[in-house]
C-alpha cells in the first residue's frame, strides 16, 4: 500500500494554494508521498515546506481515497484542509510556478483529481472525512509512468540514482465498536490474545467495506463508519480505525465481549494503546492521528 497527502491551503481571500511540478502539465495541490515513519499529518505539512516553502498546519481531513490502481497498487490518498503559520511562499525544484487562486483563475488546467480535492474540502463543511473510491483512469496510468520514466531517465543523464518508489506499507483495519453503556468490545482469537476486531487490509477493497464487513457479523445495526483515528506504527505498519456510530443495540456475538476493566489484561500491546489513546466522541469529531510505538 502506498500513502499520499495532500493540502488544501487558503489565504484571506479564499484563493487556494496550488503548485505546477517540473515538466507536469497541470496544476496539483502541494504534497505527496508519506515517509516510513511519520504521521500522514507530519508529512502533509513538511512536503507543502519542501514545495512552496511555506509553514502549515493540518487542521482537519477532509477526504480519504482509495486507489486501486496507484503508481505501486493499492495507494490511500488523505487530502487536509492547512493552516498557514509562516514561512514565505517561493518557488522550489518541486514546484517551478505556484501561487494562490480561485479554480476558476488557475493559470493552466488542474488535474482532474486534485480539482476533486480541492472543491470537496472547500466545500465540507463536516468533521467527518469522505471515504471516496477513486480508481485511477487508465489514460492517466500511462501519463504517470511516462512521467516516472523522464525521471528516471533525467537521474541517470544527471548520474542520480534511479528514483525509487516509496516503500510499501502494511495496513490493517480495526472496527471500534461499542455496547450501549459506551464501552469498546473486545474479542479472544484463537491464539489467546484479546483484541480489537481487526483484519489485514485486503488488496482491491476499500478499507471502510472491509470495517462494515468486519462489523457485520457482530450485528452491527448501522452501515455507517467514521474514520475515527489513523496510527502510525513501526516497521511501517498503519492502523486505520473506524467507529460505529451508533452503540451496538442488539446482543453481541459469543467471542465479543466488554471486559470489566478497559483495556482488558493481556490485551495485545499495539490494540491496548489504541485502546487508551483514541478519542470516543459521542459527536462526529475530526479524524485523530497518533504515532504508537509497540509493533503492530
Amino acid at each position: 500500500m502506498q500513502l499520499s497527502t495532500y493540502g488544501v491551503t487558503t489565504n484571506q481571500f479564499g484563493q487556494a494554494l496550488v503548485i505546477l511540478h517540473p515538466r507536469l502539465p497541470f496544476w496539483s495541490l502541494p504534497g505527496g508521498a508519506v515517509e516510513a515513519g511519520e504521521k500522514v499529518d507530519d508529512a502533509l505539512a513538511r512536503e507543502i515546506e519542501e514545495e512552496t516553502h511555506l509553514k502549515t498546519m493540518p487542521v482537519r481531513l477532509t477526504s480519504l481515497e482509495y486507489d486501486p490502481h496507484g503508481p505501486s497498487g493499492d495507494h490511500l490518498i488523505f487530502t487536509f484542509r492547512t493552516l498557514q503559520r509562516g514561512g514565505e511562499l517561493q518557488p522550489s525544484p518541486e514546484a517551478r510556478s505556484l501561487g494562490f487562486y480561485t479554480l476558476t483563475d488557475i493559470p493552466g488546467p488542474i488535474a482532474p483529481p486534485h480539482r476533486w480535492r480541492l472543491e470537496h474540502a472547500l466545500n465540507n463543511q463536516s468533521p467527518i472525512p469522505h471515504c471516496h473510491h477513486a480508481p485511477t483512469p487508465l489514460s492517466w496510468r500511462l501519463l504517470r509512468a511516462f512521467y516516472y520514466q523522464q525521471k528516471n531517465w533525467r537521474h541517470q543523464i544527471s548520474n542520480l540514482p534511479s528514483w525509487q518508489k516509496p516503500k510499501p506499507w502494511h495496513v490493517q483495519i480495526i472496527s471500534l465498536i461499542r455496547n450501549p453503556d459506551g464501552n469498546l468490545l473486545w474479542q479472544q482469537t484463537n491464539n489467546g490474545h484479546t483484541t480489537l476486531p481487526h483484519t489485514p487490509f485486503q488488496t482491491g477493497q476499500q478499507p471502510w467495506v472491509q470495517a462494515t464487513q468486519l462489523a457485520h457479523p457482530y450485528q452491527i445495526t448501522s452501515p455507517a463508519a467514521q474514520l475515527a483515528a489513523v496510527y502510525t506504527l513501526p516497521q511501517q505498519n498503519l492502523a486505520l480505525t473506524f467507529l460505529f456510530d451508533t452503540p451496538l443495540t442488539s446482543p453481541p456475538a459469543n467471542h465479543l465481549f466488554a471486559p470489566s476493566s478497559q483495556p482488558p489484561t493481556h490485551a495485545q500491546p499495539t490494540h491496548t494503546q489504541i485502546s487508551t489513546t483514541i478519542p470516543l466522541p459521542n459527536e462526529p469529531a475530526p479524524t485523530f492521528f497518533h504515532k504508537l510505538t509497540n509493533e503492530a
